[in-house]
């Protein structure tokens, strides 16, 4: 490196005011030159045409030193595909903690008392960290990896060097993947798991990128699609509020302190996704679908006997209320028509008539005007012929979910098990459990 020239290197006869002139080689190797201005301008000239030679020399050198992606300096950001090449660095907001591309391959977050966390490669050689496409952070060194976060595949779209020391990973519906705190969150972007909650201003994000449910800040949770907003927890103006997958199965929405919406889900341990096709749903681990933006309340309770989602002599497989009350012109407590005009009362569906046995709804509903077709609709009746051989008395049941192949019903006394039994249960297309019509009350 060039000796410095200092004031030494002026005649003293031509005195006074001082000033320099400085630049950083790869940001560890200072030039300064510092001189007095010179009343001789033949003297005045030389020491400059040395200052800038000196400079551009410097200013080469550090070329060669951070050829990697540009970001803005200072940022606090890494956007995806973006890189962080040898000598750049993420700087937080107040600048007190920086994430440093170091030249021997290692990153390092520092802060006002020194290091704090590091990749742990120090050795590897100049290396570039990349925020890729697939949502995965990776340092590479001489063309192959060292160190990655292990996010992909994500929705992740940026890494952030934060005011409290902590390098995170968010999702584009703003929800941290992984930090140098704790290392991965266990997060997915299109996923709520048991023990996670979604704050205000975060999303969960279908793995397509069309749909998204957002936590609002006033308060409302809101499906987001294509077209707009789909569903919402009609829960605006409550205030800033978080969405909570608890331990228990229940998804509560709370804000200021008090639970201002939930699921009413109880199967323990379940996971809410947003799914491609707009809905989302929440699974329970130990029966499946238990809730969902479009259809409410699934499963209300379980598991039953094989086949059987819930099964119970009691009321638990239902959470409407119903006792065994006596609906329209039928009799409880144990009835599969009483409980299916039960559900349709609940809607405010009126009495059509005398709709007879359970094998004969089909036919006395056409009379009344009523649709019937092999349609299922959330809301309807499956209805089962008389001398049908999944059940040779007939009988009626509520459709709460319609799947791809399959349904799901809930029934009271239906005649091919043990009197007394109210139940949820699953019906599969192509089999003998599949209803011989479904009937369109008014709301289904």
């Amino acid at each position: 490196m060039p000796r410095p020239i200092s004031s030494s290197d002026v005649p003293a006869e031509h005195a006074p005011a001082e000033f320099a002139l400085s630049a950083e080689l790869g940001q560890s190797h200072p030039i300064v030159i510092n001189f007095r201005r010179s009343t001789r301008s033949r003297t005045r000239r030389a020491v400059a045409a040395a200052a800038v030679c000196i400079m551009a020399m410097a200013i080469s050198s550090t070329a060669a030193f951070t050829a990697a992606p540009a970001i803005a300096a200072p940022a606090a950001t890494l956007a995806s595909t973006q890189g962080l090449g040898a000598g750049q660095v993420l700087s937080s907001p107040s600048g007190r903690y920086q994430a440093v591309m170091q030249g021997d391959g290692n990153l390092v977050v520092y802060g006002p008392s020194g290091a704090i966390w590091s990749s742990g490669t120090a050795g590897t050689g100049p290396g570039q960290l990349m925020m890729q496409s697939d949502g995965n952070l990776v340092l590479y060194s001489a063309g192959r990896p060292t160190w990655a976060s292990n996010t992909e595949p994500s929705a992740a779209d940026r890494l952030v060097m934060q005011d409290d020391g902590n390098l995170v990973i968010y999702d584009g519906g703003n929800r941290p993947l992984w930090s140098s705190f704790t290392g991965s969150t266990g997060a997915r972007a299109d996923t709520l798991a048991t023990g996670q909650q979604l704050g205000t201003g975060q999303a969960l994000l279908s793995g397509d990128g069309r749909w998204s449910a957002h936590m609002q800040g006033d308060g409302n949770l809101v499906v987001y699609g294509p077209s707009g907003a789909a569903w919402s927890s009609g829960t605006a103006g409550a205030g800033p509020g978080q969405l909570m997958m608890q331990g228990d199965g229940n998804l509560v929405l709370y804000a200021g302190g008090r639970a201002i919406w939930a699921s009413g889900t109880r199967f323990g341990s379940g996971q809410l996704v947003m799914q491609n096709d707009g809905n989302l749903v929440l699974y329970a681990a130990a029966v499946g679908a238990e809730w969902s933006s479009r259809s409410g309340l699934i499963l209300v309770y379980g598991p039953g006997p094989a086949g059987y989602i819930c099964s119970s002599t009691s009321y638990v497989c239902d959470d409407t209320g119903y006792t065994g009350q006596a609906v329209w012109d039928f009799v409880g407590p144990h009835n599969c028509t009483n409980y299916a005009a039960w559900r349709l009362a609940l809607r405010g569906v009126p009495r059509p008539g005398n709709l007879g046995d359970g094998g004969s709804w089909a036919i006395n509903a056409r009379a009344f005007g009523i649709r019937v077709d092999q349609t299922p609709t959330v809301g309807s009746i499956a209805e089962y012929d008389t001398g049908s051989s999944f059940a040779p008395a007939g009988h009626v049941a509520y459709v709460v979910e319609v799947g791809p192949g399959y349904i799901v019903l809930m029934e009271d006394n239906y005649p091919g098990r043990q009197p007394g039994i109210l139940d949820v249960r699953r019906a599969v297309t192509g089999t003998s459990s599949w209803p011989n019509n479904f009937i369109h009350f008014a709301g289904s």
